[in-house]
């Protein structure tokens, strides 16, 4: 069994790309308005989660993030395994 640790990340609407590096990824929009990650529309209160079927598989795709004119903060959540 391999071990892991989470890692949390707050990111504001000044930032508009995030690197995932992880083997999970989950985005929680607390926000009162929808933020859209890679043009997909995460609604206020919602979470999305991107989590591998293998747990040897790494993201490392870098995702888009688009908050239209409001702003907020957006928390993710990464699922980090030790080497």
């Amino acid at each position: 069994m391999k071990k892991y640790y989470y890692e949390c990340q707050q990111i504001d609407q000044k930032i508009f790309q995030v690197a995932s590096n992880c083997s999970g990824l989950m985005f929680i929009n607390q926000n009162s308005f929808t933020i859209y990650v890679n043009n997909f529309p995460l609604l206020a209160g919602a979470t999305l989660v991107l989590d591998p079927q293998n747990a040897n598989d790494i993201d490392t795709s870098v995702y888009s993030i688009s908050w239209g004119s409001n702003s907020g903060n957006l928390n993710i959540f990464k699922r980090i395994y030790l080497r």
